[in-house]
């Protein structure tokens, strides 16, 4: 019945709950191309995007939920929009939550296609803040993302005021369950965090960083502490 009813479009809320019974009744990776073909069909429908109703943004956590990283192009786009502020929202808080979940992929899009998040340089700043740098291949994406001769001041000083992030949104969502990592895992990452800044202050190839470090490095140290 769910998918009779997403053949085409009827009402966004009806949408919403449609997709989640999909999703249930198809559990597995299996019906990701379909989730994700009907939400990017639910994303370009001017109508529902003109007024969106409650249903209309909780649907983005079907992409959430079906690891939707090919939909970046389109979430970027929502989130450059300033003139619809819940979807620009919505849209960011689905990239941060894909982000935590496929980092690598999400990281290499926004270092690789700065063009993505222009004019929501700070927002993109808070995303690369995400990096774990356990993880060599996200090392090497922060550590270019960080030595790009493009990246503003401003930027830095976003990504400063908040690296290493872990900060997480709370809520009932419709498909997916969010929760903090266990103290264990960010003490293990903070710890690794440290290493890396103190490397960083050290290394001439990060000058322009060097201003931000000391209050990185300050608020690594408390946290361990």
């Amino acid at each position: 019945m769910a998918a009779q009813i997403l053949a085409r479009p009827t009402l966004p809320d009806e949408w919403a709950v449609c997709l989640r019974n999909y999703a249930w009744a198809h559990p597995g990776p299996d019906s990701e191309a379909f989730l994700l073909a009907k939400s990017r069909e639910l994303l370009g429908n001017p109508a529902w995007a003109l007024d969106p109703s409650a249903g209309y943004l909780e649907a983005f956590d079907t992409i959430v939920y079906a690891h939707g990283t090919s939909l970046l192009p389109e979430l970027a786009a929502l989130i450059r929009d300033r003139g619809q502020h819940a979807i620009a929202y919505a849209a960011f808080l689905t990239v941060d939550r894909l982000m935590i979940d496929q980092p690598t992929i999400i990281l290499t899009q926004l270092v690789t296609q700065p063009e993505l998040m222009a004019g929501r340089e700070q927002s993109r700043a808070g995303l690369v803040a995400r990096a774990d740098v356990r993880d060599p291949a996200q090392r090497a994406l922060l550590e270019q993302y960080l030595l790009d001769s493009a990246r503003a001041p401003s930027e830095l000083a976003a990504f400063a005021g908040l690296y290493p992030s872990a900060s997480f949104m709370i809520s009932n969502n419709l498909l997916t369950k969010v929760g903090p990592p266990p103290e264990d895992q960010l003490k293990a990452r903070d710890r690794h965090a440290l290493e890396a800044v103190e490397q960083w202050q050290n290394d001439p190839r990060f000058v322009t960083l060097k201003p931000f470090l000391p209050q990185i490095r300050q608020r690594l140290v408390d946290f361990l502490r």
